[in-house]
């Protein structure tokens, strides 16, 4: 990468102008004044000079178009954003992806299969970027994103793959962003999937954004069990609902996720789980009834 600086100075007073750039495009103007000398004649200097440090970009670029590498924070990454961004947590701000089976968020997931991936990030500003990583057990990269939004891009960090932003989105207090996801082969086990996303302040520099970071673990389906998924027969009879998910038998084993993949209740013996106390969303059910039969569900709280 080139960099390029401009000096100029005049009759009156002599001036610095630093002018940067990079590939020949300006991006910033510096300027600093002081009274010259009366007797100092009239010159003119340009100066250029080819740098091939970085260090300068970090006090004058910020990565509008993503930082490259792996700043996901998931195990064996280069850590995250917040070593150059962070100026605290945002309390509007969040994080999350939903793996869509048919518009359906799943948390198991079969190998092979091709599932849609749809990354948010709420907050406080009108310039947001990502990074996203599924890793297998051993902090390798698990299955394959492909078909990516505009504005973002897929590229190989170490042993991990990386989406994430190639340039900012730019719709205020919410971004989305939409991918393929195909499901790692058999015998993989859980899938960890790392986020993080800047909600940046639009000063033009890497000072004062703030830093949203989650993480939600897959769980690989075996073949028994998506057939029993497809056999069961359990019924769930209230759809929306905002006191209680009643199912049509009693279960064995409740479970109830809500869409960052996290565990919220866990019930057992019971067809009942009283859901008042939650906020209102999009949840996500896993049963298994008296027979061992195993069947997912998602629920609407209202």
């Amino acid at each position: 990468m080139k960099y390029s600086f401009r000096c100029e100075f005049n009759t009156t007073k002599w001036m610095i102008c630093l002018r940067y750039h990079e590939n020949g495009k300006k991006v910033v103007h510096i300027f600093e004044y002081h009274k010259r000398n009366k007797k100092m004649k009239k010159r003119n200097i340009t100066i250029t000079m080819v740098v091939t440090s970085l260090a300068l970009s970090t006090v004058l670029l910020s990565n509008s178009n993503g930082p490259g590498g792996n700043r996901t924070g998931a195990p064996g990454a280069q850590g995250d954003c917040t070593g150059c961004h962070y100026a605290g947590k945002d309390p509007n701000g969040s994080i999350a992806v939903k793996v869509l089976d048919n518009g359906t968020a799943i948390s198991s997931y079969e190998s092979g299969k091709t599932y849609d991936l749809e990354l948010t990030l709420n907050g406080t500003s009108s310039k947001m970027g990502f990074q996203f990583t599924a890793i297998d057990a051993n902090n390798n990269k698990a299955g394959n994103v492909s078909g990516e939004s505009a504005g973002t891009t897929v590229y190989s960090a170490g042993k991990q793959q990386i989406w994430g932003h190639s340039t900012p989105g730019t719709s205020t207090n919410t971004n989305t962003w939409k991918a393929k996801w195909e499901a790692p082969s058999s015998g993989t086990g859980d899938v960890s999937i790392y986020m993080v996303g800047i909600l940046a302040n639009g000063n033009g520099t890497n000072s004062g954004d703030n830093i949203e970071k989650s993480s939600i673990t897959l769980s690989e389906a075996t073949t028994s069990n998506t057939t029993q998924i497809q056999k069961s027969t359990l019924r769930l009879l209230n759809n929306p609902t905002s006191e209680t998910i009643n199912l049509s038998r009693k279960c064995q084993s409740l479970s109830l996720w809500n869409s960052k993949g996290q565990l919220i209740q866990k019930a057992s013996g019971t067809n009942t789980l009283d859901v008042a106390d939650l906020n209102s969303g999009l949840y996500h059910l896993n049963a298994i009834d008296e027979k061992g039969m195993k069947k997912s569900f998602h629920v609407i709280l209202n």
